[in-house]
């Protein structure tokens, strides 16, 4: 448990978790969304991974990720937390506003959305 609160620490990685809690998303729309480069994404992306908060699926070029269904089992009393957090702070409500609009442009320029 030492090593999950550790990494959930950092405001982008809760940002990035409150996205994946509601989609599937690859690293170029949460990198728009959250306003974030590539690289710090996917720093982020392989923190959470590493102790598996997330699970990752490939669709052609694109990896698309998401909040393991065994960690949601396993942390429930936690993720009811981070939900009841998430729903509270506006921070976390606009990234899921600004997804809104990503995707539109996302799915406009035929990037990963165009493989779900």
């Amino acid at each position: 448990m030492e090593t999950i609160l550790k990494v959930l620490g950092d405001l982008n990685r809760l940002r990035i978790i409150n996205l994946l809690l509601n989609m599937k998303l690859c690293v170029c729309e949460i990198e728009e969304t959250l306003q974030l480069q590539q690289t710090s994404v996917s720093r982020h992306l392989a923190k959470l991974k590493s102790i598996n908060i997330l699970s990752s699926e490939r669709k052609a070029q694109w990896i698309y990720y998401c909040v393991s269904q065994v960690f949601i089992e396993e942390n429930e009393f936690l993720i009811n937390y981070l939900k009841d957090m998430f729903n509270k702070k506006e921070i976390f409500q606009q990234d899921l506003f600004n997804y809104k609009d990503i995707k539109e442009r996302c799915t406009a320029k035929k990037c990963c959305t165009k493989g779900l």
